[in-house]
């Protein structure tokens, strides 16, 4: 296969300790949060959601992943 990346994993990330930490927040502010970087909030992503607010795990990372905003402040911010 000719983009076979013999780094890649056939699995995901796992961030158990990160997850952990997002679910503690969620449930503390009854599973209705605004996230946000320091600079910049995912809010060019309302359309993977229909929603900026976040009530699950996996709509925190929904919204970091389908923003164009906090992938250029994880990847080129200093550029």
């Amino acid at each position: 296969e000719e983009n076979y990346d013999e780094n890649q994993s056939d699995f995901p990330p796992d961030f158990p300790e990160f997850d952990k930490q997002i679910k503690n927040a969620l449930e503390k502010c009854s599973n209705k949060v605004f996230i946000k970087l320091n600079w910049s909030s995912p809010k060019d992503a309302y359309w993977s959601l229909n929603r900026l607010f976040c009530q699950r795990l996996s709509d925190v990372y929904i919204l970091l992943r389908s923003s164009d905003f906090i992938n250029h402040d994880l990847n080129e911010a200093f550029e």
